[in-house]
């Protein structure tokens, strides 16, 4: 038996093959010394500094003393003590068993890769625990409110307190954990675990299987992987909703009263928002399953790719995100009511409960129709047909010949690169026709108050004769100077109705319609007009239709 002690600096002890006594420097805090017991049943003590402790084989009393030490058991059977003493220390008891481990003051972590038979205290401060579990036997482990309390680890005869913070990886068997009131991170592997996050905003990973998890905090983080999981995020005193991932199969995900992230990945998905602002991804129609999504009470957006899906937005004001990016089917989307159930023809997705729209259509010919709300609707590929009815819309035609109509409402339309026919229909509305030979319709006056963005020398207008009356003929283009005029002050030239074209400058003027002519009625703008260079607006701009 030897008894060594360490001098000033940074030291190197080693032990014998018997039973030794090795201690490092009391006196002086700054040392860092390394001291490795080797076979026998040793005795190593850090004393002061940052220290590394090693026991090696044998059963061992580590003693980390003041500082930040590191003490592990790497080669040990195990049955050893590891005191960890004042500091942040790091305890790795490697794949020993049978330890029994007094982290002590500071904020300690301590490391097992067979949690069996160990006794471990955390001791005062922030103290984590990472516990790797292994075999086909599933771990069993419910840790309590109050981490003071010594709780079993079932199955390995094992118990811990003093931890607040656990970082768990199951075994391929069904485990079963209840955590506590820290920040803890558990992955479950394979099998079908059951997991419980209690006062803590967790990161629960269920792996592969059909697995449980349930969060009563808000602020958790959910995900099941693969297999057909349950997930149910929680916490009514929490500031914070959750995240839920389903991951692969056909997955249910229940938010709570706070808002909340889900998502269902792969699979046929039942996902449920219950109260709160929520945000719902569906996104993966291309597998060919079909998922049910309620956004329940809150104000909820809805993100889908469509598919033989069921989306319903629930009560409150609700977005429904649609994007059919890159998919060559045409979509038929015409809503008879927020409450009524709508379907996507051509795609199976069945739709209600949504007071605004942003929906991004493929490449095929598309006939969109919204409600009452500010949505956005983008034709892409293919001719559309877009139509944002009330509200304040966005519309944008893509690629084709499109039809867009704003509706009620100050709408923003925006053609593309051909022949689009833009209708903005009531309110303030902002219409660019892009390239091509485009056609500004309005059926009355009362549609005017626009701004034109872009008239170029192939646009034109069109205009409604049972809508404006004044002696219009369907079926007519305008001629000549007696239906249109121009006058730098916008005053009207005929005793009889006409438009009244005022130019403010080269690139800009204003387009009038004046019911009687000069007898008294104020004239109605129909659009702030910013023309193309070389472009002027003449009676051959204007088409009559019916």
């Amino acid at each position: 038996m030897a008894t060594i002690f360490g001098t000033t600096g940074n030291d190197f002890l080693r032990g014998t093959e018997f039973d030794d006594v090795i201690m490092g420097a009391a006196t002086y805090s700054t040392d860092a010394d390394q001291i490795n017991g080797l076979p026998g049943n040793d005795r190593l003590e850090g004393l002061g500094g940052n220290d590394a402790l090693n026991g090696w084989l044998g059963t061992n009393a580590l003693f980390g003393g003041d500082g930040n030490d590191s003490l592990e058991a790497t080669g040990s059977e195990g049955w050893s003590l590891f005191d960890g003493g004042a500091g942040n220390d790091r305890i790795d008891l490697a794949t020993s068993i049978g330890n029994h481990v007094r982290a002590g003051d500071g904020n300690d972590i301590i490391l097992t890769r067979n949690p069996a038979r160990h006794v471990i205290d955390g001791g005062d401060g922030y103290d984590r625990l990472e516990m790797t579990f292994f075999g086909d036997v599933g771990a069993s482990l419910a840790l309590s409110q109050w981490p003071d309390v010594f709780v079993p680890v079932r199955g390995y005869d094992s118990r811990i307190r003093g931890i607040e913070d656990f970082r768990i990886d199951g075994t391929s068997g069904d485990d079963k954990f209840i955590l506590g009131n820290g920040r803890d991170f558990v992955s479950g592997g394979r099998g079908n675990d059951n997991i419980v996050s209690q006062l803590g905003a967790d990161t629960l990973f269920g792996g592969a299987g059909d697995d449980t998890i349930w969060s009563t905090a808000g602020g958790s983080v959910l995900k099941g992987d693969e297999g057909n999981d349950r997930l149910m995020l929680g916490g009514y005193d929490a500031p914070l909703g959750g995240i839920a991932e389903g991951g692969d199969g056909n997955d249910t995900i229940q938010g709570f009263v706070h808002n909340d992230t889900i998502e269902g990945g792969l699979g046929s998905d039942r996902l449920h928002g219950h109260d709160g602002n929520d945000s719902i991804e569906d996104s993966f129609a291309a597998d060919g399953t079909a998922d049910m999504v309620l956004g329940g009470s809150g104000d909820d957006t809805i993100r889908s790719t469509g598919g033989t899906d069921t989306l319903d937005g629930g009560p409150d004001s609700d977005l429904l995100v649609l994007s059919r990016r890159g998919i060559a089917d045409s979509l038929t989307l015409d809503p008879r009511g927020i409450d009524k159930w709508a379907m996507l023809d051509g795609d199976g997705t069945i739709i209600r409960g949504f007071e605004r729209w942003q929906v991004v259509a493929g490449n095929g010919n598309d006939s969109i129709a919204a409600l009452s709300g500010a949505d956005t609707l983008s034709g892409g590929r293919g001719n559309d047909t877009l139509d944002g009815a009330g509200g304040a819309d966005s519309l944008a035609g893509g690629t084709g010949t499109d039809v867009l109509l704003g509706g009620e409402g100050a709408d923003s339309l925006a053609g593309d690169i051909m022949a689009d026919v833009l209708l903005g229909g009531l309110g303030a509305d902002l219409l660019t026709g892009g390239d091509g030979g485009d056609r500004f319709r309005y059926r009355s006056a009362a549609e005017g108050g626009d701004t034109i963005t872009d008239f170029d020398a192939s646009d034109r207008f069109q205009i409604s004769a049972k809508g404006f009356g004044g002696g219009l003929v369907a079926g007519t283009w305008l001629t000549g100077t007696d239906m249109v005029a121009e006058d730098a002050s916008g005053q009207a030239q005929a005793t009889h109705a006409e438009f009244v074209w005022q130019p403010l400058s080269a690139t800009l003027g204003r387009l009038w319609w004046d019911a009687d002519g000069t007898h008294g009625v104020d004239a109605v703008l129909i659009a702030e007009i910013r023309l193309d260079p070389g472009v002027s607006v003449t009676a051959a701009d204007f088409q009559i239709v019916a």
